[in-house]
């Protein structure tokens, strides 16, 4: 598990490469640690990244 200034340092780093991405699908390795139902999420776009203690958050457009 990595400590909390390298998540931050992972945040920081990402940001700026995948803001603006699109989401074209995706596989919860863990499925307990998501409860993401991919297929509605595909085809938005990462809008930033954030975090909460060790997760990284990955924030998407809201397309309703």
């Amino acid at each position: 598990m990595p400590e909390l200034p390298e998540v931050d340092s992972y945040r920081t780093g990402l940001a700026g490469t995948v803001e603006g991405w699109e989401v074209i699908g995706g596989n919860a390795i863990w499925p307990k640690a998501s409860e993401a139902k991919f297929s509605l999420i595909k085809g938005q776009k990462i809008t930033g990244l954030d975090r909460k203690g060790k997760y990284l958050i990955i924030i998407l457009e809201k397309d309703y």
